[in-house]
């Protein structure tokens, strides 16, 4: 009697993993790609009805050394949480992360704004939140929420304005942090409804 063979199913961090070579091969490939241009965040564009530049703007950068460190942010993220981020929560936050951050802009005093480092701050901060029960958690939320701080008192003196050839956006930073721990708190919220719903069913049962 010949056996079934059982289908190939993807493990959750590997489909995690997946989805961040996604998002890093669109900002690679829009980089190189004539779509920047309807792509960016642009505040007249905006004004005008383009809302999809609200999240798009996030997946573009101004040079070759801004998509570089961008993507090696991307990478130590996938490195240190692929494990404990599931692909839907993952998708569901840098979708969310990308749409606070492009709001937020919109009080910036820029016309143009372009980046994944807003979304990053806030990847970083819901990582160590989300394993804030471990050592390294909770060091990974106090750098995250340090570094912003800091950057934002440096204002444009730092040495990587300088290198990126653009304005660092601490405002998006911040709007990253803030959107990562309102994220946080209604998966949180959400999370206690269910379980509690559970436990009523039981006890109706």
């Amino acid at each position: 009697m010949m056996k079934r063979k059982r289908p190939i199913t993807l493990h959750v961090p590997t489909q995690t993993l997946g989805l961040l070579i996604i998002v890093a091969l669109v900002c690679v490939g829009v980089h190189y790609s004539s779509l920047a241009e309807t792509w960016m965040w642009q505040r007249s564009a905006l004004a005008s009805g383009q809302a999809w530049r609200v999240v798009t703007g996030n997946f573009i950068h101004h040079n070759l050394f801004h998509l570089l460190t961008n993507m090696t942010g991307l990478g130590v993220f996938g490195l240190m949480f692929y494990r404990h981020i599931s692909a839907g929560t993952l998708a569901s936050l840098i979708l969310w992360l990308a749409c606070v951050v492009g709001l937020v802009m919109w009080w910036s005093p820029y016309q143009q704004y372009m980046g994944l480092s807003g979304v990053l701050y806030g990847l970083f901060m819901y990582g160590g939140i989300s394993t804030i029960h471990t050592p390294s958690g909770k060091w990974i939320a106090l750098i995250t929420s340090v570094k912003c701080v800091g950057d934002a008192l440096l204002g444009q003196s730092l040495p990587m304005r300088a290198a990126l050839g653009i304005d660092i956006a601490h405002l998006a930073h911040a709007g990253g942090i803030v959107g990562a721990l309102a994220f946080f708190a209604i998966k949180q919220r959400i999370q206690r409804r269910t379980i509690s719903s559970k436990n009523t069913d039981l006890a109706l049962s």
